[in-house]
């Protein structure tokens, strides 16, 4: 049975916009805090929970609004007009949760979305952590930039570099995305700029930490070399 959704959202543009305006007062009344903390309120994150914002491309089986990409961008557009930084995370959001983890298994997005829609990840691929192969998971260790929404978020999705013994010579890069619980990840309090505050986009650290395979997913090759 799919898990009921905090708030039966609409799923028309229309309607969408409509119950933009009943959430306007809060994004209003909560940004300058959120620009001076680096990151958003748990206030403007709430009630982009229960307008449905925060699950807009979830599959209706979760509990998700299962919704087009040209009404999701849209609704960012006209989200960001009121504050960038909400906007931008609520795009993130939907983005890194929903497809990213529409590579892991049907069992892992069961565990993650039946019981709560609304479950996040944070996550960036901007750089290339170490996996070392153990039993059936990943020994991993990264610290990866611009996880925005990290405060806020469930689980951190990062990508790493297989380090396996014997590689034949011009062996392709093998990358993975690691979907890592956020209680096992250090925030690194280094996001400090002008502007855009509020999305809170601080790096992300993990040290050897181990990463089940079932929350590993394959990823598309490239030449970057670890750090």
């Amino acid at each position: 049975m799919p898990a009921p959704s905090a708030l039966e959202a609409p799923t028309s543009l229309d309607a969408l916009l409509e119950q933009l305006e009943h959430i306007r007062p809060v994004i209003e009344s909560d940004r300058d805090a959120a620009e001076q903390q680096g990151r958003l309120t748990s206030e403007i994150i709430e009630a982009l929970k229960q307008a449905g914002f925060l699950r807009i491309y979830l599959p209706r089986h979760y509990g998700g609004l299962e919704l087009d990409p040209p009404t999701f961008f849209r609704l960012t557009e006209r989200l960001s007009r009121i504050d960038s930084a909400v906007g931008w995370q609520m795009g993130i959001y939907n983005q890194i949760t929903h497809i990213s983890a529409a590579r892991l298994s049907r069992e892992v997005t069961d565990g993650l979305f039946l019981d709560d829609p609304n479950v996040l990840l944070c996550g960036s691929l901007n750089s290339v952590g170490k996996a070392i192969p153990e039993g059936d998971g990943y020994r991993f260790t990264s610290q990866a930039p611009f996880n925005s929404g990290c405060h806020f978020a469930d689980y951190c999705l990062m990508q790493g570099q297989v380090q396996r013994e014997l590689s034949p010579e011009g062996t392709p890069p093998e990358l993975i995305a690691l979907c890592c619980p956020i209680k096992d990840v250090e925030i690194v309090d280094n996001w400090d700029v002008v502007g855009m505050r509020g999305s809170g986009s601080n790096d992300v650290r993990v040290t050897r930490l181990y990463v089940p395979g079932e929350m590993c997913a394959t990823w598309s090759p490239c030449a970057t070399t670890p750090t």
